[in-house]
């Protein structure tokens, strides 16, 4: 009998072991893969020295977004200097906000969303989530960036804008259509109506310039991390709820380089991708539960691991990460997202958010689908009691604009 405990003994005790040395095994894999993503991201890997062959390794693949909206930005030109003037007004515009104006902001994302809801109310309780979320984001982002006042917004034409940006974004990942002239002429008059004070503009003047980077991809976060937060409660710090949305639905999922050509390759450059998203759900990096929405693991108390800090990347790696990494990008998600709850509530006050027939989150530790098309058919579905201040039960209360100043 004794002889039959030590066999077992044995067994269980290389069974562990086997399975350290695998999880040991996938650790290491997960970090090589963060490792290869980063150095894509930061341009290490191509051995790359001068802004000049930074430029082109990461304006190339960005030529689709110059074809689709006409834009000259860091991200698609090669020219150094336009690159800088690009970056000093970005960096302006976010000096230019300071912590004082972001009190202010909120007030103002308050009377966008009224706004935005009452022009697409017209089949209450039923709202469509998407476009109500794109249209509340662009105005916001148009009083962020250019001092719009949403009161004085032609709202049909901010609906115009955010549907043809939206189409020609899906459009510019394919071989363009027909229609994609018609679509930019049309989205270049909405802009005019829209900010009259930017027109006539030059090509580093375009409105687009701006509004592409922090508009485009942000709408999409706002939406996954409000319907997240919102089935869970908004009870912790907004500021983790926008981390960890941002971890879990990164703005961009896979940042692209052109790949320099190999000799006898005729010029052609191979794209390179860094999987953003995949070092964001790691779960060898990030545990067992990478995959479900924890604004806790980014709470104070937590101590992320040096594989989570490297692996954990929406705003990019290295000399040319985004300037609303400081802070801008956060705090504009933490404005949006806390604006949507405070007027809708979250589950408990009644909120019900539908995907057709069947209601979201299909499972609390499940992710929700994040593609355009999937959130496109995604439906609030109100009652008497969604309402701003109805959500007082629900500590919303004190996530309000002192919550987005107190993070600064």
């Amino acid at each position: 009998m004794s002889g039959f405990v030590g066999v077992l003994f044995v067994i269980i005790v290389v069974a562990y072991l086997c399975r350290q040395v695998f999880a040991e095994k996938r650790r290491k894999d997960a970090v090589l893969r963060v490792q290869i993503s980063r150095s894509i991201a930061d341009f290490t890997l191509f051995g790359v020295r001068t802004l000049a062959d930074r430029l082109i390794l990461r304006a190339t693949p960005n030529l689709r977004l110059h074809t689709a909206f006409d834009i000259i930005n860091s991200f698609t030109t090669t020219d150094e200097e336009v690159h800088s003037r690009f970056l000093g007004l970005a960096k302006l515009v976010i000096r230019n906000k300071g912590n004082g104006g972001w009190v202010e902001a909120s007030r103002i994302a308050e009377s966008a969303l009224d706004l935005t809801v009452s022009h697409i109310k017209f089949d209450w309780p039923f709202l469509p989530l998407a476009p109500l979320v794109r249209i509340f984001s662009f105005i916001v982002t148009l009083n962020l960036l250019f001092s719009a006042n949403p009161k004085t917004m032609d709202l049909r034409q901010a609906r115009i804008a955010t549907e043809i940006i939206n189409r020609l974004w899906l459009q510019s990942k394919g071989k363009p259509e027909p229609i994609l002239l018609v679509d930019q002429e049309r989205l270049h008059n909405a802009l005019k109506a829209l900010l009259p004070a930017c027109y006539p503009w030059d090509d580093e003047g375009n409105p687009l310039n701006l509004i592409m980077p922090a508009y485009e991809t942000m709408w999409r976060v706002v939406v996954l991390t409000f319907v997240s937060a919102a089935y869970q409660g908004v009870t912790l710090r907004a500021l983790n709820d926008s981390r960890e949305g941002l971890c879990l639905y990164p703005p961009t999922k896979r940042v692209y380089r052109a790949y320099p050509s190999m000799p006898g390759n005729s010029g052609i450059c191979s794209p390179a991708a860094a999987d953003v998203e995949r070092c964001h759900r790691e779960p060898s990096i990030w545990g067992p539960d990478a995959l479900e929405f924890k604004p806790a693991r980014f709470c104070r108390s937590h101590v992320l691991t040096d594989d989570m800090k490297q692996a954990y990347m929406p705003f990019g790696a290295g000399k040319h990460v985004c300037p609303a990494a400081a802070g801008f990008g956060h705090r504009t998600i933490i404005l949006l997202v806390v604006t949507l709850a405070k007027h809708f509530g979250t589950i408990e006050s009644g909120l019900r958010i539908r995907d057709g027939d069947v209601a979201l989150p299909r499972s609390p530790r499940s992710l929700l689908p994040s593609g355009r098309e999937d959130m496109e058919g995604w439906t609030l579905e109100g009652t008497n009691s969604i309402d701003r201040g109805s959500v007082c039960e629900d500590g919303l209360e004190s996530i309000s604009a002192e919550t987005v100043e107190d993070v600064m």
